[in-house]
């Protein structure tokens, strides 16, 4: 497999001068669509949507924003201005006011609303404790978290949550149909500008979007066929073959896929990931293909496969156009490490390197179309191509300052499980790596897990220290794990007492001579009678032709009486 990529092509290594800021972008404008006939979703959406109508009423892929907003001394979170910053932004995004009801022919369309005032309903939770107050907003969050219809809409809604006469929580739920992590920082950009020139009584200082996401949709669908036959030749070459990766499970897989989901933390060390950064520059890699390099190790240890299938997300936002669009243009791509051969962790990461980038490179072929070629018959208990997901993801804004308000990103941690195994990981301004693994609890437990992100991080800071040692001579059992496996379940050692088995039973009989020993039927013979020096002991195994010093098997009726 890994003979057909071994030279990067024209078009990768344009994509590789792209990743390192070296070389424009520069495509034809999108056209707008008129807005008199059918919008068509844009594929990612529309999988979402069928995955809405097969899971109506479901949560699993809802967008939530939390913004903690403490005001200044002497000043007071202006709500009025609040209301008219989320308004503008609704009106702006045609995305944000857009419904998806289905249409004659039974495939979902775009109906996109005027603009009109975003409710803000308040809830006062100022007579509340702090702890209560945790307790309804973790609920609001995740169990009391309400669905969106998406025929009905709106796909985006506001709640102003009052903490305290000085502290707010803004918490935004959108739809993932009309938002991406991308979309979260333009909302966030654009949301404070709107709060200071309305607080500031000027109109907001915000360039006119050349398109909106419904032309993007359209542009897209009008480039199918040229993409089908550009880059699907190269997705049925690469995954040609390929299976989505078995992990040993707990329980049995469902037949539907269950949503449920946890998440285990764990941290990569500053000084382990500094060492992962120097080896990602000599092997003119990225630390995401290094992480991801080391995250198919362990999924190849737990699986006993040397062929690991990753899925992982790209923006999709390459044209000019859509930069500062909210929508959804996040996507899929597969990336397949090839572990065969035994190679060392930094020729592991070469191979990954070469692979992230040809994928990168036919990363327009939306995801939707690869797997309607690729894996035309769906299995419902799970996803196509690929089942677990590796993400490299940035540190969002940690927050803003706004007219008399400091306003704080809270991150809300978010346990739905869209794949058996995900695989994140963020730096941190300390330098070292915060991971998570999200895993579907219908499948695993949480122990089972634990193990897997302690793997992960062993195996992290062995290739650290010694990058050049073969897949096959890494240890990736923590130290705790490794003492458990050969001592803890190993240790056998028992005290016997220095004597004979008769004479335990003599003891035993001595010190229990009410006790029953043998019940038959309703019958029973205590223990002084049922020694091996009692009369039925000696006359049964005499009987038998039993001799001392042999071992004797002796058997009576059920029916004998004592």
């Amino acid at each position: 497999m890994t003979d057909t990529l071994h030279a990067p092509s024209p078009h990768e290594q344009l994509l590789e001068r792209r990743l390192h800021g070296l070389e424009p972008l520069t495509e034809p404008g999108i056209a707008r669509v008129s807005r008199a006939d059918p919008l068509p979703l844009s594929y990612a959406q529309r999988r979402l949507w069928i995955l809405d109508q097969m899971r109506p009423g479901g949560v699993e892929y809802l967008v939530q924003i939390a913004l903690h907003m403490t005001d200044k001394p002497g000043s007071r979170l202006d709500v009025d201005a609040l209301r008219t910053a989320l308004s503008g932004l609704v009106a702006r995004h045609e995305v944000l006011r857009t419904r998806y009801p289905a249409g004659p022919d039974g495939e979902p369309v775009q109906i996109i609303d005027p603009p009109a005032p975003v409710p803000l309903p308040i809830r006062d939770l100022t007579h509340l404790d702090g702890k209560v107050q945790g307790q309804l907003l973790n609920r609001l969050v995740s169990t009391d978290r309400e669905p969106i219809d998406l025929a009905a809409g709106p796909v985006f809604r506001a709640l102003l949550v009052r903490r305290e006469p000085d502290q707010n929580l803004l918490l935004l739920t959108t739809h993932h149909l009309a938002m991406d992590l991308w979309s979260e920082s333009l909302l966030l950009d654009e949301l404070r500008e709107r709060y200071t020139a309305a607080v500031e009584g000027r109109p907001a200082d915000l360039a006119p979007l050349p398109v909106q996401y419904a032309d993007v949709a359209a542009w897209q669908r009008q480039r199918t066929a040229e993409l089908r036959e550009t880059q699907l030749p190269y997705w049925r070459q690469q995954l040609a073959g390929a299976t989505p990766v078995d992990l040993p499970a707990d329980r049995p897989r469902p037949a539907v896929r269950d949503a449920a989901g946890d998440i285990v933390p764990f941290t990569v060390p500053a000084e382990v990931a500094a060492s992962l950064g120097q080896l990602a520059r000599r092997h003119h890699a990225t630390p995401f293909m290094v992480l991801l390099a080391a995250y198919a190790v362990v999924l190849g240890r737990w699986s006993g496969r040397t062929d690991v299938t990753v899925g992982t997300p790209v923006a999709g936002r390459g044209h000019d156009d859509v930069q500062d669009l909210i929508g959804l243009f996040l996507d899929t791509v597969v990336v397949r490490a090839d572990l065969a051969g035994d190679p060392t962790f930094g020729e592991l990461v070469d191979r990954v390197r070469r692979t992230s980038l040809a994928a990168f490179a036919h990363q327009e072929l939306p995801f939707e179309q690869l797997v309607e070629e690729l894996a035309p018959v769906r299995d419902p208990a799970r996803t196509a191509l690929f089942s677990t997901m590796f993400v490299w993801q940035e540190a969002g804004a940690g927050g803003f300052e706004a007219p008399g308000l400091d306003v704080l990103w809270v991150p809300i941690p978010f346990a739905d499980a869209k794949f058996d195994l995900t695989l994140s990981v963020t730096p941190r301004p300390d330098g070292s790596l915060a991971g998570a693994v999200v895993y579907a609890t219908s499948l695993f437990d949480r122990g089972t897990i634990e193990r897997f992100a302690a793997q992960v991080g062993q195996l992290l800071a062995g290739v650290a220290a010694a990058p050049d040692t073969p897949l096959a001579d890494i240890d990736i059992l923590p130290p705790a794990e490794r003492a458990q496996l050969l001592g803890g379940w190993n240790d056998t050692a028992t005290d016997v007492p220095a004597t004979t088995l008769p004479a335990l039973f003599r003891s035993q009989a001595a010190a229990t001579p009410d006790a029953v020993a043998v019940r038959a039927g309703s019958s029973t013979c205590r223990t002084p009678n049922w020694t091996p020096a009692s009369r039925p002991w000696r006359t049964g195994c005499a009987r038998s032709g039993s001799v001392p010093s042999r071992w004797s098997a002796c058997a009576w009726s059920a029916a004998r009486t004592w």
